[in-house]
């Protein structure tokens, strides 16, 4: 700017403005530039100095001629004060004033969240757009910025981002506003198939037929069945009624009573939907009075017949057969030869046979032996007989033995 004409200079907060060439008055009455193209001073002649420095700095530079630069720190208004040394006067000072106003803000993106997304068809997705500015602040302008989708045949997109799936496939989200543009992405996928809802079809009771007799019980059971094949048990809370109640009684758990015969039919009702079965109530069988009991006969019993003892057959003692004596034959005296004694053989004396003891046989009833007993007692004495026998007879051939030897 013209330093001739200017006494207010306006910069921006970080900017810097140059002023030239600022002219003073001279001693013959006319003014002439502090910068004169006539006559370049160094610019080490030349001096500028703001009254506030956090407001506002200066500087001398050489742009062909000599020039004062402004740079705005802070907003607020401050003095700048110039200073040249000529060659005519000592110096000349000249005053501008400078106002320092904040810097002017510039739009440099728009930001659209979330950059990527997956919903199914029929689902939302909420989008928001967000201006950034040169001094690093933001501002929201999801409900001012131009909402558009690249393919509108897989989304649908209202004024305030909010996005909706309508078919399978990816597109770009975009939101304008002032002239600039951000974009994300949307893909969207195929909903599941949903199911048919389920829904009661029937109700079944069983069993389908029974028959009792009256005075017993038959218990029923009550079944929801769904459309989807399932089926649940409803015996506990279905409503039972029957056909005819003077046939039977039923409770609320579905147990039948038979009351007189005849048959009826068992209902089972729940959710407005109804099950039927039937049933038949027979007359109870006459029971005859009981037959009492015959009272037995008592049988007298029998009188024993007793056995006549038998009479023990004597057995005789056996009688020893004596042994002859033999008749010594004479022999001639020898001259008498010493014989040495001889030495007698001994003769083992017999080990006796002993004999058992025969255990005391208990007595018939009236004190007498049976025949088995008297039997028992012949055979004891005649081996006792045998065995006295059988020692005598080795007695008696001892005693002929020891007298045939000579005595000895």
């Amino acid at each position: 700017m013209n330093g001739d004409s200017i006494d207010v200079v306006t910069v921006e907060v970080g900017k810097t403005v140059t002023v030239y060439p600022i002219r003073y008055p001279t001693d013959d009455g006319t003014t002439k530039s502090f910068w004169n193209t006539d006559l370049i001073y160094d610019t080490n002649d030349i001096a500028a100095t703001a009254a506030d420095s956090s407001i506002a700095s200066t500087s001398i530079a050489n742009d062909g001629v000599a020039v004062l630069k402004i740079t705005g720190n802070s907003p607020g208004t401050t003095v700048v004060s110039g200073t040249i040394f000529g060659q005519n006067t000592v110096f000349t000072t000249r005053d501008l004033t400078v106002n320092v106003i904040p810097a002017t803000k510039t739009l440099t993106s728009l930001t659209v969240t979330p950059a990527t997304a997956t919903i199914q068809v029929g689902e939302t997705q909420q989008y928001r757009a967000k201006a950034n500015y040169s001094d690093g602040s933001s501002t929201d302008i999801t409900n001012v910025a131009a909402w558009a989708l690249g393919d509108p045949t897989k989304a649908s997109i209202d004024a305030s981002g909010l996005a909706t799936g309508t078919a399978a496939g990816t597109t770009d989200v975009t939101a304008t506003w002032s002239g600039m543009t951000g974009t994300a992405s949307l893909t969207v996928t195929a909903a599941p198939v949903t199911p048919p809802p389920v829904t009661l079809q029937s109700i079944t009771v069983t069993p389908a037929t029974a028959t009792i007799q009256v005075g017993e019980t038959q218990q029923y059971r009550a079944k929801a069945n769904y459309s989807d094949g399932s089926s649940t048990d409803i015996t506990n809370v279905a409503a039972w009624t029957l056909g005819d109640p003077t046939k039977a009684s039923i409770d609320a758990s579905g147990l039948a009573t038979g009351t007189a015969a005849g048959t009826t039919d068992v209902t089972a009702t729940w959710s407005g939907m109804t099950g039927t079965a039937s049933l038949t109530v027979t007359a109870a069988p006459v029971t005859p009075p009981p037959t009492p009991e015959p009272t037995p006969t008592p049988i007298p019993e029998p009188t024993p017949t007793p056995i006549p003892e038998p009479t023990p057959t004597p057995i005789p003692e056996p009688t020893p057969t004596p042994i002859p004596e033999p008749t010594p034959t004479p022999i001639p005296e020898p001259t008498p030869t010493p014989i040495p004694e001889p030495t007698p053989t001994p003769i083992p004396e017999p080990t006796p046979t002993p004999i058992p003891e025969q255990p005391l046989v208990p007595k018939t009833g009236d004190g007498s032996l049976s025949r088995q007993e008297r039997l028992t007692q012949v055979m004891n004495l005649a081996r006792l007989a045998f065995g006295v026998y059988g020692i005598g007879s080795f007695v008696w051939y001892f005693i002929k033995r020891r007298k045939s030897q000579g005595g000895k």
